[in-house]
């Protein structure tokens, strides 16, 4: 962490200081956050931190006043936390492609040949850029992330360790002798200001490509089957499944361990809830939930119904045994 002041923070922010200078050298929640250390606020400012970013002053506090605490808190850590980026190729790295001006490169990591390195990307240990790749400027591709031959990456994008992308798309032909691999000769493109999760997997198309879009933000361990377009500003959580030739469009948000199957639609601003099975087309702006997912208000009452069951099970039971006893 770089140590600065609450003064120099607030002009770096552009935003008002009100109160003391104060030295800021550490950054922690409010409730614990001490004299030197740098907190937010969203409500009442409390506790004993040094500096605090808030809505409103407090007389003999040092306040950065911001419209959205929360937001200029973390423009903050991100001045007082810079990512390395100190330019330069490790000499066990194999470079075969072209490389922009700062460009890094880490240890054992492998730039194929003719692939496109665009100004200060950042390369981590053990990286694999395939032939004919391309990467915009700025983005962080972290240890062990491979990029197969011809993906594309667009500008400030983030791929996180592990993550495999442009893997073949899981196809097979059923004949009578078993099943025969479908080649997948497509590619997959991800347009700028991605963030790409731990170990996830974004696979090829099978002839046209698979596309992420501007901004989108993909969790740790999300498969993302061949030929899926996944709309701008979608937000979609660990261990989600998505099978081939599924659309998502702009800003849908998905939780949790949810899959969908293949060839769905689901429409702008939608939001499938943690662990739902998607099996039909989800419109636009609506919520859905459950297995099989349906949507909210559906699939509320049936789980409302579904609590009673066993009372109403026992009721009929004992219904049955009197009209039974009543007959003899």
């Amino acid at each position: 962490m770089i140590s600065t002041t609450a003064a120099r923070l607030a002009d770096a922010l552009g935003l008002p200081l009100v109160g003391p200078d104060r030295v800021i050298t550490a950054v922690a929640p409010l409730d614990s956050a001490g004299p030197e250390a740098l907190a937010y606020a969203e409500g009442v400012v409390s506790g004993e931190a040094g500096c605090v970013i808030a809505k409103e002053a407090v007389e003999g506090r040092a306040v950065i006043i911001a419209p959205d605490p929360k937001l200029a808190f973390i423009q903050a850590l991100n001045r007082l936390f810079p990512e390395e980026r100190a330019a330069g190729v490790h000499p066990s790295a194999v470079v075969e492609g072209q490389l922009g001006q700062g460009v890094t490169v880490g240890a054992n990591a492998v730039i194929g040949a003719g692939a496109v390195l665009g100004d200060r990307v950042w390369i981590g240990e053990g990286v694999i850029v395939g032939p004919g790749c391309k990467v915009g400027d700025d983005t962080r591709l972290f240890p062990k992330v491979v990029l197969y031959p011809g993906v594309v990456i667009g500008k400030r994008c983030r791929v996180h360790a592990g993550a495999v992308l442009g893997a073949d798309g899981f196809s097979y032909h059923p004949t009578a002798q078993g099943p025969v691999k479908v080649p997948q000769v497509g590619g997959l493109v991800v347009e700028d200001e991605v963030e790409i999760g731990a170990n996830t997997c974004i696979d090829r198309a099978f002839l046209t490509e698979t596309r992420i879009g501007r901004g989108a933000k993909l969790d740790n361990l999300v498969q993302i089957g061949h030929n899926v377009r996944v709309g701008p500003a979608c937000v979609i959580a660990a261990q989600v499944g998505v099978a081939g030739s599924t659309t998502f469009g702009v800003g849908v948000l998905v939780g949790g361990q949810a899959g969908f199957t293949e060839h769905l639609s689901v429409g702008d601003g939608a939001r499938v809830a943690a662990g739902s099975g998607v099996i039909r087309d989800v419109p636009a702006r609506e919520t859905w939930l459950g297995v099989p997912a349906m949507p909210a208000r559906q699939a509320r009452r049936i789980l409302a119904a579904l609590k009673d069951l066993p009372d109403l099970a026992i009721e009929r039971a004992r219904r049955l045994r009197a009209a039974a006893g009543s007959n003899d």
